[in-house]
């Protein structure tokens, strides 16, 4: 009988590939892993209303300086400005001077209310090209006033701002008659203090929602001044802002959005890796099957052999024991007989080998 142990067994075979195919659809897995950032956005719709909240409140203060400066305007233009207007200009945030100017001489008195060690500027008409002749001097443009014609006629009453909102000092000024005209002198840097003070105690009623909503958010004043809200400033830029338009300066609302790491799947690699792992294990069945086959093949085959083998066997060992007893038994004399059972003996004996 022969020996079928060196054939490979299917149950193995299966296993391997199987193991292989588990592999692989691990590795895709792992290889189809990445690292993805996700934006979870503030509320914007909180954010604009706390910001109109806000912009209200600049309109409001910008309304009520102006009507300071409007009412001392018409008192400059009846009164004494050095003894009763000047006391009363002290009690506006960032007034500095102010001064009556006359279209025909171009000059008039400055009334000057300095801050403790600060030099006031002094009002001054420069033409157009030309630079202050002091480096503390606030240059009135003369055709903002009086207009470039000194003959033309003018309307008796005008007014307007003088610079922008993030300079370090603005005017205003009002023609007070054809000939006359009162210029104020704000240091930008004192109004801005005051508003974000009045802000500052503002504050915590209007962004109480916001805080209670836990945006990365805050109010920045001028200079990127916090007024409430974040305090350390996340990296990159912000990634919504609502300014906040003042003719004193400016404010804005700015909000990062949270961002979170998340662990996703790249399908194309699960797609490609599962595919591979499944015909690993349709390649590992349709293996073993074909190896179980072959196997009962080979032990069919094995086992009639042995069968025809146990059959043949006993008749040609009776059949080589009764020629040697038949040629035990001839006379010495018949030694053709004898010379002919031996090839027959022999030839037997091959077949029971065989």
């Amino acid at each position: 009988m022969r020996d079928n142990t060196h054939l490979p067994r299917p149950g193995m075979t299966l296993a391997l590939l199987l193991a292989a195919a588990a592999i692989m659809l691990a590795g895709g897995v792992w290889l189809s892993r990445r690292e993805v950032e996700r934006r979870i956005p503030a509320d914007r719709a909180l954010l604009r209303e706390s910001a109109a909240t806000l912009q209200a409140e600049l309109a409001r203060l910008d309304h009520l300086l102006l009507g300071h400066l409007q009412r001392l305007a018409a008192e400059v233009g009846s009164s004494d400005p050095a003894t009763l207007v000047k006391p009363e200009a002290e009690k506006i945030e960032g007034v500095r001077l102010f001064s009556v100017l006359t279209r025909k001489s171009l000059r008039g008195t400055a009334v000057s209310m300095p801050a403790p060690g600060s030099v006031p500027p002094e009002p001054e008409f420069t033409l157009a090209g030309k630079r202050p002749s002091s480096p503390f001097a606030f240059a009135v443009p003369r055709e903002s006033v009086f207009g470039a014609d000194d003959k033309a006629p003018l309307p008796a009453s005008a007014e307007g701002w003088l610079g922008r909102p993030g300079d370090a000092w603005l005017g205003w000024w009002r023609r007070l008659d054809s000939t006359r005209a009162v210029v104020f002198i704000l240091r930008g840097s004192e109004v801005r203090a005051a508003i974000d003070r009045h802000l500052a105690a503002l504050l915590p009623g209007v962004w109480a929602p916001v805080r209670a909503a836990g945006g990365m958010d805050r109010v920045e004043g001028p200079g990127s001044k916090t007024l409430a809200g974040l305090k350390e400033t996340p990296d990159g830029p912000p990634d919504f802002v609502v300014p906040l338009a003042s003719r004193l300066g400016n404010w804005q609302i700015v909000s990062w959005d949270r961002r979170e790491t998340v662990t996703a799947s790249h399908f194309p690699t699960l797609i490609i890796s599962g595919t591979l792992a499944v015909g690993l294990a349709l390649l590992g069945w349709i293996v073993a099957a074909a190896q179980r086959r072959a196997l009962r093949e080979v032990t069919a085959r094995v086992s009639f052999v042995n069968r025809v083998s146990h059959e043949l066997g006993a008749p040609l060992t009776n059949l080589r024991l009764y020629m040697e007893l038949a040629r035990d038994s001839l006379p010495p004399d018949a030694t053709e007989s004898t010379r002919r059972l031996a090839v027959a003996e022999e030839e037997a004996g091959r077949l029971i080998r065989l």
